[in-house]
């Protein structure tokens, strides 16, 4: 609490600093608060590096450090007795929080990030970006794509990765390969020695040798008719055409030749094998024609 204290004063001085005497001897009373002087902080010790100044033991102290930390990675923060805090930047390396870059300098009291981040997969199936939190991104896309299948067509990438839509059809058409498909080759073509069709009617037994299509032997197109005169044509095949010569329909000696007419071979007149001999017995042969065996004796 409070207590009255009585001083008596000798001296004082005026508004100007100069002494006084006190030739009267006045007596004057003084209000005086207590206090603790551990708890002083009235003063000011002088260093601006200090702070919550308080008188300690009559002397002027200060209870703890400046906090000169101004939380900027590009400068160097210090103290002056005289100035107080002082940040000098740098040139340092730095975080900018920004996952896409590399390489991280102060430059003019800043962190700046250099060498942005490649971020490419080299998938064609991914769209590639850079997030400032997370980094490198890959999106899935269903762009148009190659497999690196000869054996598939129409690729297209779906959940990352491309996929071939269908086989690639390796038929080249000809009978004579058998067609099938290497995935790193593509289309492959074997001869073979498969019975074919060379599109000749007017061969027979075609088979495939060395890769193509060859018929072994000619078609038959005589049909034994005497009055057609037979040939073949490619696309056709066998043809017979009418005739009108004459003609021998039954390859009998005793028969006279016959005449075609409309396809159809006309008999000829019988052959007459009288030799008006009365020694001779008369008769034909099919295979011979007339036959005149002697019957007289001498």
């Amino acid at each position: 609490g409070k207590q009255d204290l009585v001083c008596k004063v000798t001296n004082f001085a005026d508004a100007q600093g100069t002494i006084l005497s006190n030739p009267a001897g006045l007596v004057y009373q003084i209000d005086v608060s207590w206090y603790d002087e551990s708890a002083a902080k009235l003063c000011s010790d002088g260093n601006t590096c200090t702070k919550e100044d308080g008188c300690v033991q009559g002397v002027c102290k200060g209870s703890s450090a400046a906090q000169c930390d101004d939380s900027n990675p590009c400068t160097t923060d210090s103290c002056d007795k005289a100035k107080g805090c002082q940040s000098l930047l740098n040139s340092g390396a730095c975080d900018d929080d920004n996952a896409c870059t590399q390489i991280d300098v102060c430059s003019g009291g800043s962190c700046k990030g250099s060498n942005q981040l490649n971020c490419n997969d080299n998938n064609p199936c991914t769209t590639d970006s850079c997030d400032k939190a997370k980094g490198c991104l890959a999106a899935p896309n269903s762009e148009v794509c190659n497999d690196s299948n000869p054996c598939t067509t129409g690729d297209v990438c779906a959940g990352g990765a491309c996929k071939g839509a269908s086989a690639v059809t390796c038929d080249d058409s000809n009978p004579c390969t058998t067609d099938s498909c290497d995935k790193v080759k593509g289309c492959q073509s074997a001869k073979n020695v498969a019975s074919c069709d060379d599109g000749d009617a007017c061969t027979a037994g075609d088979l495939c040798g060395d890769g193509v299509c060859k018929g072994s032997s000619a078609a038959q197109c005589d049909d034994s008719n005497p009055c057609t005169t037979n040939s073949c044509d490619k696309a056709k095949g066998c043809q017979s055409l009418l005739n009108s010569g004459a003609c021998d329909d039954d390859n009998d000696a005793c028969t006279g030749l016959g005449e075609c007419a409309a396809g159809v071979c006309l008999p000829g007149t019988p052959l007459s094998c009288d030799d008006d001999n009365p020694c001779t017995t008369d008769s034909c042969d099919k295979g011979t024609g007339c036959v005149n065996k002697l019957t007289c004796p001498g």
